[in-house]
């Protein structure tokens, strides 16, 4: 009975991979796009910059003379008082993003804000500016939705005076931070040699720059954002007296918007800022992109890029850091093929990546909190709770599938049989192993609003025999709000 469990999940998973290859491949038939949410900061498609300017960009020493750094290095706390001081000096800004509530990024944010003597050198070479609220963001000059991942606790940004994103910088897994100072340090030099080269406006490697007559614009003045509002009140996720709004609330007005205006997709929209390594890119480092590997019988091994090559222009786009690289997986649109300008020894060379078809976006999505607590997307009606190990090993079911509802008389889910003294062990002929959020994760991902889907529950205390039970995809709104508020009293 168990192989036979097995075979079952493991065909329930293959039906919706394929279904979602086949719908992908369909939209592409059909001129659509994978990623429509991402909004093209560049402007469009634009020609590369011509063979000659490419090598002079990527093979000479860099040229022009830095300045000398500002006396003081100052922390602005809002965008229009740093591009003031932008206008003034003509030096690059930069722009640290962060959480003020989560202490996952460790010590980076401190490392940055009160700097050791080196790190503060070089950051005296920026106009610096900090924020700490979503809605203060100008997503004119901070195109959150193509260059930051939302669900990370902290994000760098360098602008050009003319306000093109030179470059960014950010975790690639929430909480593992692996740069140090001199990572640092090497990165902003880099760009900082870019930025004063006087050939740099010849190679238009940049993008467009941002009309500084462009007012600023919020998340606040969004379309959707009065519906993602009402949804995030509901659930409890943005409380009446909350000043801020985080970058992961951000990204959901974002998908909002696209709830409002056309049909919203989980299997696809949800499935943001895939990592290097799913087209077979393995990077030495984070802070700049050099490969240590390319992985065999991958998107990249159809390249002719090979360990040690150091990328350094994709396209149109001077890049950085492997930051950069994933924003160009992000906003792949799954129609057109990067063109990739690489140094190998004392040369550079070009190369196409193409990603047409296959399933290279999905990875293990089920820890962004932008999509966990998402408020356009189905609940299942009640909140999942973690079963201690004592009780999971005591009902047979350490290693698998075990979770107790937190659900009240009021929600629909009650009246289909779900009650807080069960245990469900079983989504859809699956029992692998699942934390709450990862239950709210495959619920969203596989069951649309409207749809229902089956259960396996068993008493708590184990005395008494498991049951099926259908349960409803319900809207955020069809939820009693009570059941929300019991999850924030836990």
């Amino acid at each position: 009975m168990r192989c036979f469990l097995m075979l079952l999940s493991l065909f329930s998973v293959c039906l919706l991979l394929s279904g979602c290859d086949a719908l992908e491949e369909s939209e592409e038939k059909q001129g659509g796009v994978i990623n429509p949410q991402v909004i093209d900061h560049q402007g469009g498609r634009v020609t590369p910059p011509p063979r000659d300017l490419i090598r002079e960009m990527l093979l000479s020493a860099p040229e022009g003379e830095w300045p000398e750094p500002l006396p003081v290095l100052t922390w602005f706390e809002n965008l229009d008082e740093g591009w003031r001081e932008v206008e003034s000096e003509g030096r690059p800004m930069l722009v640290l993003v962060r959480c003020p509530v989560s202490n996952a990024s460790g010590s980076l944010d401190q490392e940055l804000l009160s700097p050791p003597p080196g790190l503060a050198e070089i950051l005296r070479q920026f106009v610096t500016v900090v924020i700490t609220d979503g809605q203060r963001v100008d997503l004119n000059r901070l195109p959150m939705n193509s260059h930051q991942d939302p669900d990370q606790t902290w994000w760098l940004w360098i602008l050009s005076p003319q306000g093109q994103v030179y470059s960014v910088l950010g975790e690639k897994n929430r909480g593992t931070v692996s740069l140090s100072t001199d990572d640092l340090v090497a990165w902003m030099t880099e760009v900082l040699n870019h930025h004063w080269d006087p050939r740099r406006l010849d190679w238009k490697a940049d993008g467009e720059p941002v009309d500084p007559t462009t007012p600023p614009l919020s998340i606040t003045e969004n379309p959707a954002y009065e519906m993602w509002k009402a949804g995030a009140e509901h659930m409890g996720t943005l409380r009446k007296e909350q000043q801020c709004m985080c970058c992961h609330q951000v990204q959901d007005t974002f998908w909002s918007e696209i709830k409002l205006t056309t049909q919203f997709l989980p299997h696809i929209h949800y499935v943001i800022w895939p990592p290097e390594e799913n087209v077979g890119f393995i990077l030495q480092d984070d802070h700049r992109i050099a490969l240590q590997e390319v992985m065999p019988d991958s998107f990249a091994s159809k390249t002719s890029l090979q360990a040690q090559d150091r990328i350094g222009v994709i396209t149109n786009k001077r890049v950085f850091s492997g930051t950069d690289l994933r924003v160009q997986l992000h906003t792949y649109e799954g129609r057109s093929g990067r063109t990739i300008y690489a140094v190998r020894g004392g040369d550079y060379l070009d190369t196409s990546l193409s990603l047409q078809t296959g399933n290279w976006r999905r990875y293990d999505l089920s820890w962004r909190k932008s999509i966990y607590e998402s408020v356009i997307s189905s609940h299942p009606g009640f909140i999942p709770q973690e079963v201690n190990e004592g009780t999971k090993s005591k009902l047979g079911l350490s290693g698998k599938l075990a979770l107790k509802p937190l659900v009240g008389k009021a929600s629909p889910a009650w009246a289909a049989g779900i009650r807080p003294d069960q245990i469900i062990y079983e989504y859809v002929e699956d029992t692998t192993e699942m934390t709450p959020y990862q239950f709210l994760f495959n619920f969203k991902m596989t069951a649309p609003v409207g749809a229902k889907r089956f259960l396996s529950v068993g008493p708590a205390d184990g005395k008494g025999p498991g049951r099926k039970v259908n349960i409803p995809a319900l809207s955020i709104f069809d939820v009693p709000q009570e059941a929300f508020s019991m999850f924030e009293e836990k």
